[in-house]
C-alpha cells in the first residue's frame, strides 16, 4: 500500500471521531487535531502520541516506539497495533487518547463537539493609530459598555447612600 493510500485509509477509519487532518512532514505524514500533532504515518505504519498513562498499554500490546532512523528513537510515539488499526471504533478511541496526550488535555469524548471561539473585543481602528492606541480604544469601549450612562441613578443613589456628584468647590458657590 502506498503512503498516500495508507494515510487515506487511516483518515477514513478516523471518520466519525475526532476531527483530524494529515499533512506531509519529513518523508511521512503528521496527523493533527485540536492544533496538535497526535500521530505519525511512516512507511505504512501508524504511530500515536503517548503519555505516561497510555504508554503501558502500548507496551503491553507489544508496540515499539517510533524509530525514524537507525540511531533515532522517539519514545513519545508508539506504533498502533494492527488489531486496533483495523477496527475503526477502537482506533477512534485510541486516537482520542493520543490527542489528549499531544495537547495535554484529557481525552476527548468519542465524538468531539465543535468548540466555539471566544468572542474577540471589537476594536475601532483609527487611521495612523499604533497598536497601543487600538488597545486603548478597545479598553475605553469596554469600560463604556460596563458603566451606566451619566444621569442614570443606581440603587445606591436612590437609597441615599451614594456620595454627591457635585464637587466641594461647586457647592460653595
Amino acid at each position: 500500500m502506498s503512503e498516500t493510500a495508507f494515510v487515506a485509509y487511516v483518515l477514513d477509519q478516523l471518520r466519525g471521531g475526532p476531527a483530524a487532518t494529515a499533512r506531509p512532514m519529513f518523508g511521512g505524514h503528521g496527523f493533527y487535531a485540536r492544533g496538535s500533532c497526535f500521530a505519525i504515518a511512516w512507511k505504512s505504519r501508524l504511530f500515536f502520541k503517548v503519555s505516561e498513562g497510555t504508554r503501558a498499554e502500548f507496551e503491553r500490546m507489544g508496540s515499539e516506539p517510533f524509530r525514524p532512523g537507525p540511531r533515532q528513537v522517539m519514545k513519545g510515539y508508539y506504533e498502533v497495533p494492527s488489531r486496533v488499526l483495523e477496527d475503526g471504533r477502537e482506533l477512534r478511541a485510541w486516537a482520542a487518547r493520543a490527542i489528549g496526550a499531544a495537547d495535554g488535555r484529557p481525552p476527548a469524548p468519542s465524538v468531539v463537539p465543535t468548540v466555539k471561539k471566544a468572542a474577540r473585543p471589537k476594536v475601532t481602528i483609527v487611521r495612523g493609530a499604533t497598536a497601543t492606541t487600538r488597545v486603548a480604544v478597545a479598553a475605553k469601549k469596554a469600560r463604556a459598555a460596563s458603566v451606566p450612562p451619566r444621569g442614570a441613578t443606581t440603587s445606591r443613589a436612590r437609597a441615599g447612600s451614594a456620595r454627591s456628584t457635585t464637587s466641594p468647590a461647586r457647592r460653595s458657590r
